[in-house]
Protein backbone atom coordinates (compact mmCIF):
# COMPACT_ATOMS: atom_id res chain seq x y z
CA UNK A 1 0.00 0.00 0.00
CA UNK A 2 1.34 3.70 -1.09
CA UNK A 3 0.46 6.80 -0.09
CA UNK A 4 -0.55 8.44 -3.56
CA UNK A 5 2.46 11.26 -3.18
CA UNK A 6 4.89 8.19 -2.66
CA UNK A 7 6.53 9.24 0.13
CA UNK A 8 5.44 6.08 2.18
CA UNK A 9 4.50 2.63 1.67
CA UNK A 10 3.22 -0.45 4.14
CA UNK A 11 5.57 -3.36 3.18
CA UNK A 12 4.70 -7.06 4.02
CA UNK A 13 7.64 -8.42 2.51
CA UNK A 14 10.58 -5.90 4.13
CA UNK A 15 10.61 -4.96 7.76
CA UNK A 16 11.22 -1.89 9.32
CA UNK A 17 11.84 -0.58 12.89
CA UNK A 18 8.39 0.59 12.67
CA UNK A 19 5.59 -1.43 12.26
CA UNK A 20 2.13 -0.33 10.08
CA UNK A 21 0.37 -3.35 11.54
CA UNK A 22 0.51 -5.79 13.66
CA UNK A 23 -0.63 -9.28 15.07
CA UNK A 24 -2.58 -10.22 11.92
CA UNK A 25 -3.12 -12.49 8.90
CA UNK A 26 -0.77 -9.50 7.30
CA UNK A 27 1.24 -7.79 9.26
CA UNK A 28 3.16 -5.13 7.69
CA UNK A 29 6.22 -2.14 8.23
CA UNK A 30 6.52 1.14 7.37
CA UNK A 31 8.80 2.88 5.20
CA UNK A 32 9.45 6.62 3.91
CA UNK A 33 10.76 7.02 0.54
CA UNK A 34 13.02 9.90 -0.78
CA UNK A 35 14.20 10.96 -3.88
CA UNK A 36 14.16 8.54 -6.83
CA UNK A 37 12.95 6.05 -4.03
CA UNK A 38 9.72 7.63 -4.49
CA UNK A 39 7.06 5.40 -5.96
CA UNK A 40 4.32 8.38 -7.19
CA UNK A 41 1.19 6.92 -8.22
CA UNK A 42 0.11 8.42 -11.66
CA UNK A 43 -3.79 8.39 -11.23
CA UNK A 44 -3.86 8.69 -15.41
CA UNK A 45 -2.59 5.21 -15.34
CA UNK A 46 -5.05 3.74 -12.90
CA UNK A 47 -7.61 0.99 -14.92
CA UNK A 48 -11.02 2.83 -14.49
CA UNK A 49 -13.32 0.69 -12.32
CA UNK A 50 -16.57 -0.13 -13.44
CA UNK A 51 -19.06 0.49 -10.81
CA UNK A 52 -22.66 -1.17 -11.26
CA UNK A 53 -24.95 -1.84 -8.57
CA UNK A 54 -24.95 -0.08 -5.41
CA UNK A 55 -23.64 -1.32 -2.64
CA UNK A 56 -26.14 -3.20 -0.06
CA UNK A 57 -26.35 -2.08 3.61
CA UNK A 58 -23.89 -3.33 6.39
CA UNK A 59 -26.97 -5.63 7.83
CA UNK A 60 -26.82 -7.15 4.36
CA UNK A 61 -23.76 -7.67 3.95
CA UNK A 62 -22.45 -9.20 7.42
CA UNK A 63 -26.09 -11.99 6.66
CA UNK A 64 -24.69 -12.93 2.97
CA UNK A 65 -20.89 -12.94 4.31
CA UNK A 66 -21.64 -14.52 7.36
CA UNK A 67 -23.31 -17.60 5.39
CA UNK A 68 -20.83 -17.45 3.36
CA UNK A 69 -18.00 -18.38 6.26
CA UNK A 70 -20.30 -21.08 7.20
CA UNK A 71 -19.95 -22.79 3.94
CA UNK A 72 -16.49 -22.90 3.58
CA UNK A 73 -13.72 -24.38 5.53
CA UNK A 74 -9.44 -23.53 6.19
CA UNK A 75 -7.71 -25.87 4.85
CA UNK A 76 -4.17 -27.35 6.59
CA UNK A 77 -1.70 -25.33 4.16
CA UNK A 78 -3.60 -21.91 5.23
CA UNK A 79 -3.82 -22.89 8.74
CA UNK A 80 -0.54 -23.95 9.27
CA UNK A 81 0.79 -20.42 7.26
CA UNK A 82 -1.63 -18.46 9.77
CA UNK A 83 -0.01 -19.75 12.66
CA UNK A 84 3.40 -20.15 11.86
CA UNK A 85 6.18 -18.06 13.56
CA UNK A 86 6.43 -15.72 10.93
CA UNK A 87 2.31 -14.98 11.75
CA UNK A 88 2.56 -15.83 15.03
CA UNK A 89 -1.61 -16.57 15.62
CA UNK A 90 -3.11 -18.46 18.50
CA UNK A 91 -5.64 -21.62 17.78
CA UNK A 92 -8.13 -18.73 19.29
CA UNK A 93 -7.74 -15.80 16.81
CA UNK A 94 -7.56 -17.92 14.16
CA UNK A 95 -11.04 -19.31 15.28
CA UNK A 96 -12.21 -16.03 16.15
CA UNK A 97 -11.47 -13.68 13.18
CA UNK A 98 -13.27 -16.82 11.38
CA UNK A 99 -10.36 -17.01 8.20
CA UNK A 100 -11.36 -19.09 5.72
CA UNK A 101 -10.08 -20.78 2.28
CA UNK A 102 -11.08 -19.65 -1.07
CA UNK A 103 -13.72 -22.69 -2.40
CA UNK A 104 -12.59 -24.48 -5.37
CA UNK A 105 -15.79 -24.09 -6.60
CA UNK A 106 -17.38 -20.79 -6.09
CA UNK A 107 -19.99 -21.23 -8.51
CA UNK A 108 -21.38 -23.80 -6.13
CA UNK A 109 -20.97 -22.02 -3.02
CA UNK A 110 -22.93 -19.24 -4.71
CA UNK A 111 -25.76 -21.67 -5.50
CA UNK A 112 -26.01 -23.47 -1.90
CA UNK A 113 -25.82 -19.57 -0.43
CA UNK A 114 -28.44 -18.19 -2.93
CA UNK A 115 -30.56 -21.33 -2.20
CA UNK A 116 -30.04 -21.40 1.66
CA UNK A 117 -30.76 -17.43 1.91
CA UNK A 118 -33.66 -17.72 -0.39
CA UNK A 119 -33.03 -14.51 -2.58
CA UNK A 120 -32.98 -13.80 -6.16
CA UNK A 121 -29.79 -12.51 -6.33
CA UNK A 122 -26.51 -10.73 -5.02
CA UNK A 123 -26.44 -7.57 -6.55
CA UNK A 124 -24.93 -5.60 -4.72
CA UNK A 125 -22.47 -7.86 -2.68
CA UNK A 126 -19.15 -7.25 -3.38
CA UNK A 127 -17.35 -10.33 -4.64
CA UNK A 128 -19.78 -11.68 -6.22
CA UNK A 129 -20.81 -11.72 -10.09
CA UNK A 130 -22.98 -12.93 -12.57
CA UNK A 131 -21.06 -15.46 -14.91
CA UNK A 132 -22.13 -14.80 -18.83
CA UNK A 133 -25.69 -13.74 -17.62
CA UNK A 134 -26.16 -17.04 -16.66
CA UNK A 135 -24.79 -18.14 -13.23
CA UNK A 136 -24.16 -16.14 -10.11
CA UNK A 137 -20.35 -17.22 -8.48
CA UNK A 138 -17.84 -15.35 -6.65
CA UNK A 139 -14.69 -13.29 -7.39
CA UNK A 140 -11.25 -14.38 -6.62
CA UNK A 141 -8.58 -17.70 -6.15
CA UNK A 142 -6.96 -19.81 -3.76
CA UNK A 143 -5.89 -17.98 -0.76
CA UNK A 144 -7.22 -17.13 2.18
CA UNK A 145 -10.04 -15.17 3.15
CA UNK A 146 -9.98 -12.47 5.45
CA UNK A 147 -12.74 -10.95 6.99
CA UNK A 148 -13.24 -7.29 7.63
CA UNK A 149 -15.83 -5.72 10.01
CA UNK A 150 -16.68 -2.97 11.20
CA UNK A 151 -17.51 -0.95 14.40
CA UNK A 152 -20.34 -2.93 15.13
CA UNK A 153 -18.26 -6.10 14.50
CA UNK A 154 -20.32 -6.81 11.40
CA UNK A 155 -18.40 -8.81 8.33
CA UNK A 156 -18.58 -6.42 5.72
CA UNK A 157 -15.95 -7.14 3.07
CA UNK A 158 -13.09 -9.85 3.17
CA UNK A 159 -9.24 -9.15 2.37
CA UNK A 160 -7.80 -12.08 0.01
CA UNK A 161 -4.39 -13.40 0.62
CA UNK A 162 -3.84 -15.44 -2.84
CA UNK A 163 -1.76 -18.57 -2.65
CA UNK A 164 0.41 -17.85 -6.27
CA UNK A 165 -0.12 -13.97 -7.59
CA UNK A 166 0.67 -13.67 -11.09
CA UNK A 167 3.72 -11.43 -12.22
CA UNK A 168 2.64 -7.83 -13.51
CA UNK A 169 4.81 -5.45 -15.50
CA UNK A 170 5.63 -2.26 -13.58
CA UNK A 171 6.55 0.73 -15.57
CA UNK A 172 8.64 3.72 -14.95
CA UNK A 173 7.43 6.87 -17.49
CA UNK A 174 9.93 8.56 -19.44
CA UNK A 175 6.93 10.17 -22.01
CA UNK A 176 3.52 9.86 -21.11
CA UNK A 177 1.59 6.72 -23.03
CA UNK A 178 4.25 4.07 -22.35
CA UNK A 179 2.06 1.16 -21.06
CA UNK A 180 2.93 -2.40 -20.53
CA UNK A 181 1.18 -5.83 -19.34
CA UNK A 182 2.14 -9.85 -19.23
CA UNK A 183 -0.08 -11.39 -21.93
CA UNK A 184 1.34 -14.47 -21.04
CA UNK A 185 2.24 -16.05 -17.59
CA UNK A 186 5.22 -15.66 -16.46
CA UNK A 187 7.16 -13.14 -18.56
CA UNK A 188 5.67 -12.24 -22.24
CA UNK A 189 4.91 -8.86 -22.05
CA UNK A 190 3.35 -6.51 -24.80
CA UNK A 191 4.73 -2.91 -24.40
CA UNK A 192 2.68 -0.39 -26.01
CA UNK A 193 2.68 3.29 -26.35
CA UNK A 194 -0.25 5.77 -27.36
CA UNK A 195 -2.19 2.59 -27.79
CA UNK A 196 0.43 1.63 -30.95
CA UNK A 197 1.87 -2.01 -29.50
CA UNK A 198 5.84 -1.26 -29.94
CA UNK A 199 6.98 -4.86 -28.26
CA UNK A 200 6.11 -7.82 -27.36
CA UNK A 201 8.55 -10.20 -25.59
CA UNK A 202 9.79 -12.41 -22.70
CA UNK A 203 11.09 -10.21 -19.77
CA UNK A 204 12.64 -12.20 -17.01
CA UNK A 205 11.11 -11.72 -13.75
CA UNK A 206 14.06 -9.93 -11.83
CA UNK A 207 14.71 -6.36 -9.99
CA UNK A 208 16.38 -5.31 -13.41
CA UNK A 209 14.75 -2.48 -15.59
CA UNK A 210 14.47 -2.89 -19.22
CA UNK A 211 15.03 0.37 -21.24
CA UNK A 212 11.95 0.89 -23.78
CA UNK A 213 13.28 2.99 -26.92
CA UNK A 214 10.70 3.76 -29.63
CA UNK A 215 11.68 6.10 -32.96
CA UNK A 216 15.39 6.93 -31.03
CA UNK A 217 13.84 7.54 -28.11
CA UNK A 218 13.69 6.25 -24.42
CA UNK A 219 9.87 6.10 -23.24
CA UNK A 220 10.49 4.63 -20.51
CA UNK A 221 11.70 1.32 -18.40
CA UNK A 222 9.92 -1.97 -17.67
CA UNK A 223 10.45 -4.62 -15.33
CA UNK A 224 8.30 -7.67 -14.28
CA UNK A 225 7.50 -8.00 -10.68
CA UNK A 226 5.38 -10.32 -8.72
CA UNK A 227 1.40 -9.53 -8.25
CA UNK A 228 0.11 -8.03 -5.52
CA UNK A 229 -0.99 -10.99 -2.79
CA UNK A 230 -3.85 -8.75 -1.04
CA UNK A 231 -6.77 -8.35 -2.51
CA UNK A 232 -10.27 -5.80 -0.81
CA UNK A 233 -13.30 -7.56 -1.63
CA UNK A 234 -15.27 -4.36 0.21
CA UNK A 235 -16.11 -1.85 -1.98
CA UNK A 236 -18.75 -2.02 -4.36
CA UNK A 237 -17.83 -3.15 -7.78
CA UNK A 238 -19.78 -4.33 -11.30
CA UNK A 239 -22.04 -7.34 -10.78
CA UNK A 240 -21.93 -8.90 -13.86
CA UNK A 241 -19.00 -10.38 -16.17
Amino acid sequence: MAHLDGSAVACIRTESDTYFSKNSALPSYLHLLKGDNKRKINKEEIEEIHVGHPKQKDKVLNTVYSALIECLELDDVHYKHLTSPSRQLADKQVMLRQYRSFPDKPWEVARLLKEGLEIKHFKGIPGFYLQEEKYWTIAGSKGILIPFRNHYNEIVGFQYRIDNPQNVVEVKFNRPGLKARVIEQPDFVQVSFDGEIILEEKIESNKTWTTIVHENEVKGWVRVVKGNRYFWRARRFSTSA
